[in-house]
């Protein structure tokens, strides 16, 4: 079975007016997370996750071209610049990495129900990112959520996620909110309060 691709999509026309062009923007926020990545361009990707949903589609507006991982065919020797995966079980991990070129960039969506899950879920998959042979793993929160996402914070700062949480505060009640957020952060609690969170990384040279 051939791969099942989702190819660029020219951009809307003027003549379509400011809802096209409102709708573009979305899509493009949806992405990003891309401007954190030393070169934005995210080439040619591999998706593992649903494909339908806004990220995909976005990713079909920005990418130059986007292959669902999962219609691939064993043993195909095709690599990719970008490796996407949305909810994904940790197993997944392996085959991203094996269909990335070197140096190639993983980006991950773990959502999590607040409160419900262990707060070390991100802990697990960082690891098990690191054995499966990626480097420079960092951790980010969207906030409110990936979807209608205003801010990204860095998890693995604990001053970025401290600001965050004492947002609207004022004097000795912002210090203190600072100051629980900070132990949280210290013994890994944070999962309990962020629900959507992303991985990045890159695929070693080797």
């Amino acid at each position: 079975m051939a791969a099942s691709t989702h190819d660029s999509v020219s951009s809307p026309s003027e003549s379509n007016g400011d809802a096209k062009l409102d709708e573009l923007l979305q899509r493009s926020r949806r992405l990003d997370w891309r401007f954190l990545l030393p070169n934005p361009d995210l080439g040619r990707v591999v998706y593992f996750g649903p494909a339908s949903g806004d990220l995909w589609d976005a990713l079909g507006y920005f990418a130059q071209a986007v292959v669902d991982g999962q219609s691939l065919l064993t043993g195909a020797d095709e690599l990719f610049d970008t490796a996407v995966l949305e909810r994904q079980p940790i197993e997944t991990l392996a085959r991203a990495r094996a269909r990335l070129k070197p140096g190639g960039v993983l980006y991950a969506e773990l959502q999590r129900r607040v409160g419900r899950e262990i707060p070390w879920q991100v802990r697990r998959f960082t690891s098990a990112a690191e054995r499966a042979g990626f480097r420079q793993i960092e951790t980010f929160w969207h906030w409110p959520d990936f979807t209608a996402c205003t801010k990204i914070i860095p998890l693995d700062d604990p001053s970025g996620v401290c600001n965050v949480v004492a947002t609207n505060r004022h004097g000795a009640t912002a210090w203190l909110v600072q100051q629980a957020a900070r132990a949280g952060f210290s013994v890994g609690l944070t999962g309990w309060f962020v629900s959507c969170i992303s991985v990045l990384a890159r695929r070693g040279n080797s």
